[in-house]
């Protein structure tokens, strides 16, 4: 552990932002050390050193939300030890703060980390969170009152309504989580129009038009319930939304602020203010219950979801103009940085001559034909012209990985590295390449070649950029998956797809309104996608099968109907004759056991189209056809087809969350946590979020 460290500090009352050199301070009595690889970003960093309020003097570090790995723990912790992924909130104390390399936390506000789940998705928790939760359970005059989850009031308040203001903020986002578990219901928030579908997976009943007058807002209420409204949370808190608030609120009800009240209230009515402060008395015990005892198991759950991140660029560095950006306004997303992502100053000649000299790297190779998977040392591929070579920091496993392992399908030559989905950093560039240059964010389909697979360290590839709204991550869970959900719907050979126009100009993107569309397993990678495009392309209904407790998901990204996937046939049939009198022509089937096989056959109407992921068990009648996607970048065909969608689409598609990345499960050990992950893959114990290893944690 180095003695000192890159802070970004505030010299003075209202001064700049200025980055130093500082020492590393050490842990007490009860408290971690934590090495900080992402900090979100809050209004209220902005604010303290606007207002000068909160802080205990200066020079101060802001920064509330902290993700990283315990660095040293001190004395009397037990429940962490050194290398456990963890997350918490800071205190406002001046040496305190998350925009630092290295910050001192107290175990009991820490929570470790759930695998699926990155630093940047957790850091995104804390304050917002912390906020949300002080507002709700807390009794006045920080909080509604409501019984706290931790402690018997899961489900306790059912059908007690109550808004929530701000559907956009992310303080909101886990209001309306925090609601649901509570059994608040009614659930109602104000929000642009564009946000209705999340918002709604995640808690709310009723998405308001943030845009309504008071009186339509009014209206709409009382068209669901006939209940007084007396409860209020307003995180947005400006002199309007305080004032809506009040106007809402029933007589004797009460509203929660995150900030001063600038309003008068009458009638009886309350108001209250929360406050995320960790060491306040009214938050002291049940924000213990809530980060030492149940968030974990929360997230692990579902239960709470993060906020969507968008990566600040520079490290601490960056943060500047992340707060400017913040000040303008963001909606539902958290700017998070990195701060071991800070320049330094230059490395000594010897670390650069040590670094230059390293030609060898670690990967894990498929040792034969039906073999066994073996770690190893490779030599770092030199890039060819055109090509890009990426230190990967994510690999996605799916199901073609095991398949060529015990089938011995499409590898040619042994020892291999297998793996096709690939996100890191570009290392160095190939002749003639200009699009990209050392230290840009991308993400690539590997090939089925031996030395080219993302099972490895270092792996030269064609590649594409990462919005800085992804992390690594999340882009690695794309490539394989999207590319076989791309080809199965739009490859116009019927050998391959089903032929249908893809959504690249205005006249294609919804062209197939009013068209259904039937995509079996929804709990696959592969169908996640396709809901998704088939969603661009305008497709409705669209049907898919899955388990139901992801019905709420699947109609979030896209589908308009979940089936349960042990109906029979004849009960999938009459449900889809009760959604539509038109005949079924297009079937992607993303399992392609004979028993799906058999279901999209039955289900397919006369001259229909179904497409497998795996080779038809049965020839089709009625003049039904069946074709099969296959994604490889080495088949000409392929690189016709996505030239357009990786080239010119897929970056705005995912900025404007109009193709959202799967969920991610992150294994532990780097590669090596691959073989597992493998085996359980091959026993179908994944479903809806996709296993990553990451190859640069590799021992």
């Amino acid at each position: 552990m180095p003695a000192t460290q890159k802070a970004l500090f505030i010299k003075e009352a209202q001064g700049p932002w200025t980055l130093e050199e500082t020492e590393v301070e050490k842990p007490g009595k009860g408290e971690i050390l934590i090495k900080v690889q992402s900090a979100a970003l809050n209004p209220v960093d902005y604010k303290i050193k606007a207002w000068n309020v909160l802080i205990d003097g200066y020079p101060a570090i802001l920064g509330s939300d902290i993700a990283g790995d315990v660095e040293e723990v001190g004395e009397g912790v037990t429940d962490f030890k050194v290398g456990d992924r963890v997350f918490t909130q800071s205190e406002f104390l001046k040496r305190r703060g998350g925009f630092q390399q290295y910050v001192v936390g107290h175990a009991a506000y820490t929570s470790k980390i759930p695998a699926k789940f990155s630093y940047d998705d957790v850091s995104t928790l804390p304050m917002g969170l912390t906020t949300a939760y002080s507002a709700l359970f807390t009794p006045a005059p920080t909080g509604l009152g409501f019984t706290p989850p931790t402690n018997n009031g899961f489900g306790k308040h059912a059908d007690t309504p109550i808004v929530i203001l701000g559907g956009g903020t992310s303080v909101a986002q886990f209001a309306l989580q925090l609601a649901k578990i509570a059994g608040l219901s009614p659930v109602f928030t104000t929000a642009s129009v564009g946000h209705t579908d999340a918002l709604k997976q995640l808690g709310a009943t009723h998405v308001l038009d943030r845009k309504l007058s008071t009186e339509q807002i009014k209206a709409e209420i009382a068209k669901v319930t006939s209940k007084p409204v007396l409860h209020v949370f307003d995180t947005v808190s400006d002199a309007s939304t305080q004032q809506l608030a009040l106007d809402i609120v029933a007589d004797n009800g009460t509203v929660a602020f995150v900030l001063p009240a600038s309003v008068t209230a009458t009638g009886g009515k309350k108001i209250v203010q929360a406050f995320a402060g960790l060491r306040s008395d009214h938050n002291v015990e049940i924000l213990k219950a809530l980060y030492h005892d149940s968030i974990y198991g929360w997230l692990e759950k579902g239960l709470i979801v993060p906020n969507r991140v968008k990566v600040v660029p520079g490290g601490l560095g960056g943060i500047a103009a992340g707060m400017d950006e913040l000040e303008k306004g963001v909606s539902r997303i958290k700017l998070v940085a990195r701060p071991q992502d800070t320049q330094f100053k230059p490395r000594s000649l010897q670390t650069q001559l040590l670094n230059t000299m390293a030609t060898t790297q670690k990967a894990l190779l498929l040792d034969s034909p039906k073999g066994k998977f073996v770690l190893g040392e490779v030599k770092i591929p030199k890039p060819a012209k055109g090509e890009i070579l990426i230190k990967v920091k994510s690999a996605a496993l799916n199901p073609v990985d095991w398949k060529i392992q015990k089938y011995d399908a499409i590898m040619e030559e042994y020892p291999c590295i297998l793996g096709s989905d690939i996100a890191g950093d570009v290392e160095a560039v190939g002749e003639g390449v200009t699009d990209f240059k050392k230290g840009d964010r991308v993400f690539s389909q590997a090939e089925f070649v031996k030395d080219r697979g993302a099972f490895q360290q270092y792996v030269a590839s064609f590649a594409r950029t990462i919005p800085p709204n992804l992390s690594y991550d999340d882009v690695s869970t794309l490539p394989m998956g999207l590319s076989t959900a791309f080809n199965g719907l739009y490859n116009a050979d019927p050998v391959h797809g089903l032929g249908i126009t893809p959504p690249f100009t205005a006249d294609a993107v919804g062209k197939y309104a009013g068209t259904p569309i039937v995509i079996l397993g929804g709990g696959s990678s592969v169908a996640q996608f396709a809901i998704q495009l088939a969603k661009l392309s305008g497709f409705s209904p669209i049907i898919t099968t899955a388990s139901s407790k992801h019905t709420e998901a699947l109609i979030a990204l896209g589908a308009t109907h979940v089936f349960d996937r042990n109906w029979t046939a004849d009960k999938v049939k009459a449900e889809i004759a009760k959604i539509t009198t038109k005949p079924v022509e297009y079937v992607y089937d993303s399992i392609s056991i004979e028993s799906t096989q058999r279901l999209a056959h039955d289900i397919l109407a006369p001259g229909g189209s179904a497409v497998f992921v795996l080779n038809p068990t049965f020839s089709p009648t009625e003049r039904k056809k069946f074709g099969m996607p296959f994604a490889s970048l080495t088949i000409p065909q392929n690189l016709v087809l996505y030239e357009p969608l990786y080239h010119d689409h897929i970056y705005g598609w995912l900025e404007k969350g109009l193709i959202i990345p799967n969920r991610v499960e992150v294994l532990p050990n780097g590669l090596e946590g691959i073989i597992d992950g493998l085996k359980r893959l091959e026993a179908d114990q994944v479903s809806r979020l996709k296993l990553v290893a990451r190859p640069q944690e590799t021992a």
